[in-house]
């Protein structure tokens, strides 16, 4: 089993002070590399802070 912690797009949306939908669209074109879980978005913790190293 691993250790890898994941987001939700609220998670995100929190983090970034942005709305829940947004987090949501950036997440499906790519902005954000995520991936979905059912119909939940999410992202891994490594990959958001490779993003939020580059923004």
């Amino acid at each position: 089993m691993s250790s890898e912690e994941f987001l939700t797009a609220k998670d995100v949306a929190e983090i970034l002070k942005i709305s829940v939908k947004t987090a949501r669209k950036m997440m499906q074109n790519g902005d954000i590399k995520g991936f979905k879980v059912g119909r939940e978005w999410r992202v891994s913790a490594e990959k958001f802070n490779e993003y939020l190293k580059q923004n």
